[in-house]
């Protein structure tokens, strides 16, 4: 099983929708997407940050049946309290929930938002492996709730699979 890094850095969710929209996105299980972050900054719509997230939703489902989709809030390190961040965090809730993706909301609940995580606009090597650790949370609660829409999911690093 394959873990892949796509993201663009500096791209907003629309530039890096349009950089990637005829890359194949087949072979997952599941997607993390965490845009959001740019477009705050470079102060793109609401309307067109839902439409490159659900753009990119719609490609991944359509290239991989049962996909599971996380879609994840903006980091608070960079976004504590501002309103333009608490302006996209709530466009990228109203897209998880109209989407049927599995909302991380990092925004609310993640641990990176101590200065001790950020340095110069960018985490240190502290707020990578704290913000690791608060997408296992996240997705293990999810997880949890949800068992019976796992439960055809392998995990990497095990040699579990389903045979039916």
């Amino acid at each position: 099983m394959e873990t892949l890094n796509d993201g663009i850095g500096g791209y907003t969710s629309v530039q890096w929708w349009n950089a990637r929209r005829s890359a194949d996105f087949s072979g997952y299980d599941c997607a993390i997407i965490n845009l959001g972050i740019n477009d705050s900054l470079k102060s793109i719509s609401a309307a067109d940050t839902t439409t490159a997230l659900e753009n990119i939703i719609n490609a991944l489902r359509m290239a991989n049946n049962g996909i599971k989709i996380f879609l994840a809030t903006v980091v608070p390190a960079y976004s504590n309290g501002t309103t333009q961040f608490d302006a996209v965090n709530a466009t990228i809730k109203t897209v998880a929930q109209t989407n049927g993706c599995y909302l991380i909301d990092l925004s609310e609940y993640s641990h990176t938002r101590k200065n001790t995580v950020s340095e110069a606009g960018h985490l240190t090597a502290w707020g990578y492996y704290t913000l690791a650790k608060d997408y296992i949370a996240a997705i293990s609660y999810i997880m949890h709730q949800n068992r019976s829409a796992f439960k055809y999911v392998q995990f990497i690093g095990t040699d579990y699979t389903y045979t039916g």
